[in-house]
């Protein structure tokens, strides 16, 4: 098919043919109609058009209702249902956010009221984050078994637990036990939150509503750090406990609605023969005009065709092919990048890193967390902002660029005492960096790159190894900084920022508007082009430019998968057509 411009789309043909809208004599109208397809009236203000449907009880096809044209989709806000619904599961990465910023400005309480010493204060804080990955190997099987709702309820139970035993703790042994149950919650629910969001969200909206578990987490972090802040000056020993407790909140709450109102998320239902439970749901996901009968019939091709590959059990992952080492490289690769920089673990010590720049005063220290706190929340609604407009590739790679920059900066700008106020903007703008690319995508982009049988396994291994680079991170910390100094200690994670922008570029591809079911066929088509091949390291996997001529906008990936009825196109039978290219690439006939 092609465009006004001559450029190739690629749209197929959907469905039964369907008689023209239009005599053969009449020029059709394209005023606001997607390129390449043909509105069916005219005489529609503002470029609307009237979408096809097959009457139920018969073939013939009778325009119903007015929508707006998929070039103007992704425009449109998601329905208040979609936000109720993964504003809930967000309360789980609201408990993370939280806990890193409460035990950030609570640790330094702690070691007060414990006499503890700085290797102690460095096990009391690494405990959750080396145990959250034997959480993230429990959750594929409870995410399959139990389903996503109920493995919410799980994970809130373990992580009251821990809370709970931390500030009921008189000595440093429960107080790490606490820490242990906590750790668990947290691998169970991490990988629970993006991937319910992205299976109950429409494709061209799924970017900025996975990024909302990033804004909950650095909410979370400001609520944290906040509580520090109004409650350090009470008593030793209560202080501590009540910023500490606070954490009970908003998983309590979350343990409310998981257990009556929160649905299932309608891809499991699929999978687990509860197609009409699913369908219901998808209906109030949806917007009115959208062909829930088409997501659910691609749902269920995909879980038929990859069947026996659910019976395989891990073993995908253990002996991938070729097509999902690319999908684990690109996945699992993102989930490590995030941390290897050091930011969460930067946000754990922030007290001792002000503390070592100047800043003595408890108070002054909190006040200062909180703004490194807020600058990070507002530049976690920029990258959201832009997540599903300017695509996750480019948002990455300014992300990691700037970090390494920052950093550089603070590694030479720190020891001076004199530039405290430059030290606290370079801080800040690390954190932005990181807020606006690496941190709302992260999730986005795993939740995006894996089939469904492989997705709950998939995403365990991901957060097992964020979860194990955290670990290692929020461990080595004080080590790292007393052995190489303050400007070494910055410069090796500036290097570290330059590798994950140099990998990211490599391995991870645009994953903007495509299906989940569209990003198995992409990895595919992938795969077989690089048989045989040998990539300079200075490229990218995905460069090729047969791949990047099928690049779908937020819009046309539902037209191209009928999602969106349109009158069908005529495809142009050509050499070098994307849609020969698709179909060579389905056959293997490259």
């Amino acid at each position: 098919a092609r465009g006004p411009r001559g450029e190739a789309l690629g749209a197929r043909r959907v469905g039964p043919p369907q008689r023209p809208p239009h005599p053969p004599a009449q020029k059709p109208c394209t005023v606001g109609a997607p390129p390449g397809t043909k509105a069916l009236c005219c005489r529609e203000p503002m470029g609307t058009y009237v979408r096809q449907a097959r009457d139920m009880e018969g073939d013939d096809a009778r325009p119903t209702e007015t929508m707006l044209s998929p070039s103007q989709r992704h425009l449109e806000w998601p329905n208040k249902w979609v936000y109720h619904k993964a504003g809930i599961a967000c309360l789980n990465s609201l408990n993370l956010g939280y806990d890193v910023g409460s035990i950030g400005g609570g640790a330094l309480l702690v070691q007060d009221d414990l006499g503890l010493s700085d290797e102690e204060v460095q096990i009391f804080i690494g405990a959750a984050s080396i145990m959250s990955v034997f959480g993230a190997l429990l959750a594929p099987a409870l995410c399959d078994k139990l389903g996503r709702r109920k493995t919410f309820v799980t994970s809130c139970c373990v992580f009251i637990s821990g809370i709970a035993l931390v500030i009921c703790s008189e000595n440093l042994g429960v107080a790490i036990l606490g820490r242990v149950f906590t750790g668990l919650g947290i691998g169970l629910g991490l990988a629970i939150d993006p991937l319910y969001i992205s299976e109950i969200s429409p494709p061209w909206h799924r970017g900025h509503l996975v990024s909302l578990s990033e804004i909950s987490i650095n909410t979370g972090i400001v609520a944290g750090f906040l509580m520090s802040l109004c409650f350090y000056t009470l008593p030793m020993g209560i202080n501590w406990r009540i910023i500490i407790g606070l954490g009970i909140v908003a998983p309590s709450v979350l343990l409310y609605f998981a257990m009556f109102t929160m649905p299932e998320s309608p891809r499991w239902l699929i999978a687990n023969g509860r197609t009409p439970e699913a369908r219901a749901i998808l209906k109030k996901a949806y917007p009115p005009d959208v062909n829930v009968e088409k997501v659910v019939s691609d749902i269920e091709d995909v879980i038929h065709a990859e069947q026996s590959g659910r019976e395989d059990g891990w073993k995908p992952i253990y002996k991938p092919t070729p097509s999902v080492k690319l999908m684990l490289l690109a996945g699992v690769g993102l989930g490590v990048m995030q941390q290897i920089s050091g930011s969460e673990a930067f946000i754990y010590y922030s007290p001792t890193i002000l503390d070592d720049a100047g800043f003595t005063s408890r108070g002054v220290n909190f006040a200062f967390m909180c703004l490194i706190g807020g600058v990070k929340l507002g530049a976690i609604g920029v990258g959201a902002y832009h997540v599903d407009t300017t695509g996750r590739r480019p948002l990455l790679m300014i992300s990691t660029g700037l970090m390494f920059v920052f950093l550089v900066s603070i590694a030479f700008v720190f020891p001076h005492h004199n530039l405290v106020g430059l030290t606290i903007f370079l801080i800040c703008a690390f954190m932005a960096a990181f807020s606006f690319g690496v941190g709302p995508i992260t999730w986005l982009g795993v939740s995006e790159v894996f089939p469904l049988h492989l997705r709950a396994k998939a995403m365990s291994l991901c957060t097992l190894g964020n979860r194990v680079t955290a670990a290692i991170v929020a461990n080595t910390v004080l080590t790292l900084s007393n052995a190489m100094g303050i400007t070494g200690f910055f410069l090796f994670y500036s290097i570290l920022a330059l590798f994950s922008m140099w990998y990211l570029f490599r391995y991870f591809p645009e994953t903007r508007g495509r299906t989940l079911e569209e990003m198995t066929a992409y990895f595919e088509r992938a795969a077989i082009m690089l048989q045989g091949r040998t990539v300079p390291p200075y490229k990218s996997l995905y460069s090729d430019p047969v791949l990047s001529m099928e690049e779908p906008t937020t819009t046309t990936s539902a037209l191209h998968s009928g999602i969106i009825e349109t009158e069908p196109a005529v495809v142009e039978e050509k050499s070098g057509n994307v849609d020969v290219v698709d179909a060579k690439a389905r056959q293997g006939g490259w």
